[in-house]
């Protein structure tokens, strides 16, 4: 999975969306050019309207939503831990620091908004941690469903939190689930 940040695709090609089925919601796939710019959730906060996102099209017809359409289905499977697509996120230089390091926490980990402020060099930043990974537009494929409260809690996710736990279910190992009192 990569972000080249020296390409903007954003004059050179329209955004497309698609819509595809998931075993959480239906998710709507945003795409500019080759690139992916946003995955949603129906009823995902801070949506914008479908009106925005361009003409809507069928996965198949642009292969980076094909291809996304493809590696959420292996990830759903428990067959893919990373994604190997080109992101095309819009966010300020913070939030992209922030997404970059939220596509580093492997699949079945957690780390809380304080930890990722500390690692940044801004340790009093937890709250700004919060909003980026918050305005986050890439569920699932950049994992901010896996960044916890202090103390491990489950806290706010744009795809509300019973989407965030059944997410971090779906990503629990063998061991952690055999371990488990529920």
């Amino acid at each position: 999975m990569s972000i080249d940040p020296k390409r903007s695709l954003q004059d050179a090609h329209p955004l497309v969306f698609a819509v595809i089925p998931s075993p959480l919601d239906d998710l709507t796939l945003v795409a500019r050019g080759d690139a992916l710019v946003a995955i949603y959730f129906a009823q995902h906060a801070r949506r914008p309207a479908d009106a925005t996102l361009g003409e809507r099209v069928s996965a198949d017809a642009v292969p980076v939503l094909a291809r996304t359409r493809a590696q959420l289905g292996e990830y759903f499977a428990g067959e893919r831990d990373r994604f190997d697509l080109l992101l095309d996120p819009d966010g300020e230089e913070f939030a992209q620091r922030v997404w970059a390091r939220l596509r580093e926490i492997s699949r079945g980990h957690t780390i809380s908004y304080g930890e990722i402020a500390a690692e940044l060099g801004q340790p009093g930043a937890a709250q700004a941690v919060g909003g980026a990974v918050g305005r986050n537009p890439l569920s699932i494929v950049v994992p901010c469903h896996r960044v916890v409260g202090a103390g491990g809690s489950l806290t706010g996710f744009a795809g509300g939190v019973a989407r965030k736990a059944a997410l971090l279910e779906l990503e629990e190992g063998e061991d952690a689930r055999a371990s488990r009192l529920f």
